[in-house]
């Protein structure tokens, strides 16, 4: 018999949502990111707006992640993203790399005329 898609796994219960708000805040943000990099600020502003805009959502699904640590494992969409312990501090240490990294460059990129939107 073949085996039907069930419409309960697709139901998130608010502590789903709790831990999978860093993941939808940083897919929101790319999508803002993309619409907000074919504005184009003139003079010495340059990808400024870009970049703050990028960092605050950054360290926005950083700090989700640190108030809803994910302490009990738990599967969602029927098992295909697991979230626990050891997600969240990968999650924690990703978002945390890519601000140093943000951060870091962008002195670089302005000097060496080189910034472009598609870095953030």
């Amino acid at each position: 018999m073949p085996q039907t898609i069930n419409p309960a796994n697709f139901t998130l219960a608010p502590e789903h949502w709790q831990g999978l708000g860093p993941i939808l805040l940083v897919t929101a943000g790319i999508l803002l990111s993309m619409l907000l990099a074919t504005v184009s600020f003139r003079g010495r502003i340059g990808k400024l707006p870009l970049f703050l805009f990028s960092s605050l959502v950054v360290l926005a699904a950083g700090a989700w992640t640190g108030l809803f640590w994910v302490r009990e494992p738990m599967s969602v969409f029927g098992g295909l993203i697991q979230l626990d312990y050891f997600s969240s501090f990968f999650n924690a240490l990703i978002l945390g790399a890519t601000f140093l990294v943000m951060l870091s460059s962008y002195s670089y990129l302005e000097e060496s005329h080189i910034h472009y939107s598609e870095f953030y």
